[in-house]
């Protein structure tokens, strides 16, 4: 009793709430003498204060009528209008009646309060549900609920406005639901300029005291879900979902947060039923994969299906792990000190993330939920995500300081989880018929491993299974290696990359495996319209090669994405930019259902968007999504997430943000990556330029001291970098203005930067200022050339018109 009272006379301080005040004197009372008369209003007795906050006070009260506990909200009033309002959004909520919202069973209002009784939820709220303990499934699943009511609120014109971990409550009965809403304001009220809400989860139109709209609601759910996450590396799919979810534009969120929640639920390994790949009207339809009874505490034996550690154990295992990571820390190049403790992480994961596939699988067999076949397909790809692991870990424990990215990116590529997915099964081979057959399937997954993780011993490899699959006489596995094959040689021999690509194409069609088909097509396409002069020729057969990925049905979803993503890249070549832009378009929506590996490859699909797109604000989002799909496939030091963040640096058209930015990025890519030469060229002419044009002497040195590689006489722009800094003839760059600007008749568009950037060296070198202006307005003429051409002022061209023309300016004077 002590220590109670102590309690209620501390919480009993002085305040301006009559209704608080006499709560809080029927407190002290009744510790003091055991028993007090009730605080009401309408019939319900309020027993203590439960919450409180800038939209009311929330009590726990008793309704004696039906004997219960209710959690009544009381929302003081000052006036007519503000009565009048609050029962009109009490009204509102009342017709709220979902699952995953608190019900409003009554609403009133007394002299000074309106008060509205809800249903008492008694448990933690998902900020305090996401411990460390908590899996990604759980925490997704639980911000689902949430989602849907917010779905609920919205479907009747209810914006919620302060959605937070805080605000949504896991009761004792499972059941999530979304509460206070005394923030709330109806969707005809969007355009309000008012600023509410908690700032940590505003959404930026919301920060800004602009319209907002449901999608605010959206930002603000996906921003607590990626917090509850913490610093966990998710699937690339769960990545992606929260990356669009938290755009900072609206029109670049999910239309309706109903299809966010749609997004949310589609994991690929709780998808088993999906499409009625298994026809039977499960219970699983509705709640994703289900794991199974489990075994009772001291029940004897081992748990069903418990093998994967025994099964994976040659591959892998936390010792093999913790040695390759030791290994990679002990080469004491920066990168591979950074990467160290990223490869343990990942590598542990993906290992353990096999063992319950694995499991999932198993178990799913044993309840008769998977066929035979279907189980035959899982294992059969979970024996190659265990071959690929397998590898990549003997390339970590083998790899130079120059193989370590490859290796990090085949890390970064491994999933398990289009195991547990019918559609990507559906795609997948069955058992071989011979030890000869299994042992090609083997040569062709480990060559696809190392094409996918960059160059190295890829075509030796890819080389060694088309042998092997012409003496084995199997037909899809001779496309599926002249495929690798050709995807392998795509890099560095464009050329030789055409032939295996359209015989790839041929046998997967006699095969009937015509996801194989159009993919190869797709990569042939590309090849032949950058080996050829006529970059639109191979586009003829686009028709022909769509039609059939569209008969692969799901299982060609990959290719027709690679399809319309390639033929915009010719269509870009051949300055055909609003039709690319349909391409990239259609490719990127295509890609959006699209998981593992070849997700990854479809970064590139946002990145040529981002590249093209015609509005500054766009291409901002989807260069930022790049960079978020790629960080999250091969970490954030990998040079591809350096490279994609230089990408989207240099469409900033803020000189200042542009300088900060690229005076941290420039020394990161060099001390990281040193082989890079032409990307840290690039970084440091742009950060040279820039500076000079804010006359920032000293980051211009610090820029050319980037640059390690010798210089070259014949590089036009290493020339242009060294005349920042005054180390270069004028003749030299008068004659690298002339290469440059020859260049343009066979180089097209882009070629115009590069000329443009001489000319802008030169106006800005000690020419006479008649020379110097000239050299300057042909700068502008090539920059506005671009824009003319692309139909889009993209930043790096808008600084330097600017530029341009204040040095234009400068020689006048």
């Amino acid at each position: 009793m002590g220590d109670e009272l102590g309690r209620t006379i501390a919480d009993a301080r002085p305040d301006g709430d009559p209704i608080a005040r006499s709560v809080r004197l029927a407190r002290v009372t009744g510790a003091l003498f055991g028993s007090a008369t009730a605080t009401s209003i309408g019939r319900y007795e309020l027993k203590h204060q439960l919450a409180r906050g800038g939209g009311g006070t929330v009590y726990v009260a008793r309704d004696p009528e039906l004997d219960r506990d209710v959690a009544i909200k009381l929302i003081r009033f000052a006036s007519e209008a503000q009565r009048e309002r609050a029962l009109a959004e009490g009204r509102v909520l009342a017709k709220l009646a979902h699952p995953n919202v608190v019900p409003v069973f009554d609403v009133g209002a007394s002299e000074t309060h309106v008060y509205l009784v809800m249903e008492l939820v008694r448990g933690p709220s998902l900020r305090e549900r996401a411990t460390a303990d908590r899996t990604i499934r759980e925490l997704v699943a639980a911000y689902r609920e949430a989602g849907l009511g917010l779905v609920a609120a919205h479907d009747v014109g209810v914006i919620h406005r302060d959605f937070k971990p805080d605000n949504a409550i896991l009761g004792e009965d499972g059941r999530v639901r979304v509460v206070d809403f005394g923030l709330a304001i109806g969707a005809h009220d969007g355009a309000s300029t008012t600023i509410a809400g908690t700032p940590r989860y505003m959404a930026p139109e919301q920060r800004d005291g602009e319209a907002i709209g449901a999608a605010a609601d959206q930002y603000a759910l996906a921003v607590s879900l990626r917090e509850a996450l913490g610093d966990r590396a998710l699937p690339s799919w769960l990545g992606r979902v929260l990356a669009r979810a938290s755009a900072a534009e609206p029109p670049q969120r999910y239309p309706h947060v109903r299809d966010l929640v749609r997004e949310l639920g589609n994991d690929p390994r709780r998808t088993w039923l999906r499409r009625g790949a298994i026809a039977a009207p499960l219970i699983l339809a509705a709640a994703g994969f289900a794991i199974g009874r489990e075994r009772d505490a001291g029940e004897a034996g081992p748990a069903p299906c418990s093998g994967g550690a025994e099964l994976i154990a040659p591959a892998w295992s936390p010792d093999r792990v913790a040695a390759a990571s030791s290994r990679i820390a002990g080469l004491g190049t920066p990168f591979a000190t950074v990467i160290a403790p990223l490869v343990r992480d990942r590598a542990q994961a993906t290992g353990e993330r096999w063992i319950a596939a694995h499991r999932h699988s198993c178990l799913a067999h044993e309840r008769r939920e998977l066929t035979g076949e279907l189980f035959d397909r899982s294992t059969v790809c979970l024996g190659r995500a265990r071959r690929e692991l397998g590898e990549t870990l003997a390339l970590l424990e083998t790899a130079s300081p120059s193989q370590l990215e490859p290796a990090l990116t085949a890390l970064g590529l491994i999933e398990t989880a289009r195991c547990l997915d019918p559609v990507a099964l559906a795609g997948t081979a069955t058992p071989g018929p011979s030890p000869a057959g299994r042992e090609l399937e083997r040569q062709i997954d480990i060559a696809q491993l190392h094409t996918r993780a960059g160059p190295g011993r890829a075509i030796e490899l890819a080389e060694a299974a088309v042998r092997t699959a012409r003496i084995v006489a199997e037909r899809a596995p001779l496309a599926r290696a002249l495929l690798v094959l050709g995807h392998a040689r795509l890099d560095s021999d464009q050329a030789g990359a055409i032939a295996p690509l359209e015989e790839a194409t041929l046998v997967a069609l006699a095969s009937g495996r015509d996801e194989l088909a159009a993919e190869a097509h797709a990569r042939k396409m590309w090849a032949a319209g950058f080996v050829g002069s006529d970059s639109l020729r191979p586009l003829d057969s686009l028709p022909l090669a769509k039609a059939i990925a569209q008969r692969a049905g799901d299982r060609g979803q990959f290719a027709r994405a690679l399809l319309a993503n390639n033929a915009g890249s010719l269509k870009i070549k051949a300055g055909q930019f609003d039709l690319a832009r349909q391409d990239f378009g259609e490719a990127l929506e295509l890609g959006r259902k699209v998981t593992g590996p070849e997700a990854v490859e479809l970064v590139n699909t946002v990145s040529n968007l981002a590249t093209i797109a015609r509005d500054r604000a766009e291409r901002s989002k989807l260069f930022a999504l790049a960079v978020a799909i790629i960080k999250l496939a091969v970490g954030p030091d990998h040079s591809q997430t350096l490279i994609k963040q230089l990408a989207a640096v240099l469409d900033d058209d803020d000189p200042h943000r542009v300088v900060r930015a690229l005076a941290s990025l420039c020394p990161r890519l060099a001390t990281l990556h040193p082989q890079q030469v032409a990307v840290i060229e690039t970084c440091a002419f742009e950060l040279a330029w820039q500076a000079t044009a804010l006359g920032d002497a000293a980051e211009v040195g610090r820029a050319v001291a980037v640059v390690r590689s010798p210089m070259r006489a014949t590089d036009s722009r290493q020339l242009a970098l060294a005349s920042y800094a005054g180390d270069v003839r004028i003749q030299d760059l008068e004659a690298a203005r002339d290469r440059e600007t020859a260049k343009i008749a066979s180089l097209g568009w882009f070629q115009r930067i590069y000329a443009a950037d001489v000319e802008l060296a030169l106006a800005a070198s000690a020419l006479p200022p008649a020379a110097r202006a000239r050299a300057a307005r042909a700068a502008i003429l090539h920059l506005d050339q671009v824009v003319a051409i692309t139909g889009a002022p993209y930043g790096r061209v808008l600084r330097r018109r600017a530029w341009a023309e204040a040095l234009v300016r400068n020689a006048r004077h």
